[in-house]
């Protein structure tokens, strides 16, 4: 309880140390802190976004992505995954944006962190396993694709993605680029 009532102590002295900030600005930023520092909320919630306006964002940063603004729409998928970490969806949206970019390392970063998000999913080391192709890390592309494989086990829906990630390994294998 101690270690709460100085850390609220400590986020009211900083803000209100700041003088170009309104009376009602201060409240606001004390308010927000607290209860993502201290409470745990997520920061869309404690800065007054509702579940609709995030659904609203995302789908204009959707727009962005389908209409080729790659960058624009990342950043704005970039911000939706700050106030809400919680939700894959989002940084689904900046490492796709990261792809189409071909900025291929950040896009790696993202999907490890998904994977860690959505273990099950055999979708993040698919994409994994094409990332590391094209950086030229063949044992890590051929180790993706076999976990994307095998967490698609037996389910039909799944099947073409199972498919698409064998032929990849047997790809790498034919290639001979797999270290021993």
């Amino acid at each position: 309880m101690e270690e709460v009532e100085t850390i609220k102590k400590s986020i009211r002295e900083s803000v209100e140390q700041e003088a170009d900030l309104s009376k009602k600005e201060k409240a606001a930023i004390i308010s927000s802190l607290e209860k993502i520092v201290v409470e745990g909320v997520l920061p869309f919630k404690a800065m007054g976004f509702s579940d609709n306006m995030m659904k609203f964002i995302y789908g204009q940063a959707y727009r962005l992505y389908d209409g080729g603004h790659y960058a624009k729409a990342g950043d704005v998928f970039y911000l939706l995954n700050e106030l809400n970490p919680a939700d894959p969806r989002y940084l689904s949206g900046t490492a796709a944006c990261h792809m189409k970019l071909e900025e291929w390392e950040k896009a790696i970063v993202d999907f490890m962190v998904l994977e860690k998000l959505e273990p099950d999913s055999p979708y993040h080391p698919y994409y994994l396993g094409g990332l590391y192709r094209k950086i030229g890390k063949f044992n890590a592309s051929y180790i993706s694709y076999a976990l994307a494989k095998k967490l698609c086990g037996e389910n039909p829906e799944l099947s073409v993605l199972k498919e698409r990630a064998l032929l990849n390994m047997q790809a790498l294998e034919r290639e001979g680029v797999l270290a021993a």
